[in-house]
């Protein structure tokens, strides 16, 4: 297991929105478009846990860090 001195994977989806269309200038809209992108993220997680996708039929990129690399970024 992760943590105990065995490997383990992360696996990250992320997306970036266009500032146009996030309803900055009403606080109702606002917080709606909020709930609606925290709702596709629970929906998103689920279907991870349970197939190991976040969307069908999407594998992804497998991308692998050395310890190295991961404490030389924190250290400077």
């Amino acid at each position: 297991p992760c943590g105990y001195g065995g490997k383990g994977d992360i696996g990250v989806h992320y997306r970036v929105y266009d500032a146009e269309e996030v309803p900055f200038e009403d606080d109702d809209a606002l917080r709606d478009w909020m709930y609606a992108r925290y709702k596709e993220k629970d929906d998103m997680l689920g279907r991870y846990y349970e197939t190991g996708e976040f969307f069908h039929g999407e594998t992804g990129q497998r991308v692998v860090f050395s310890w190295s690399k991961i404490i030389l970024q924190y250290i400077f």
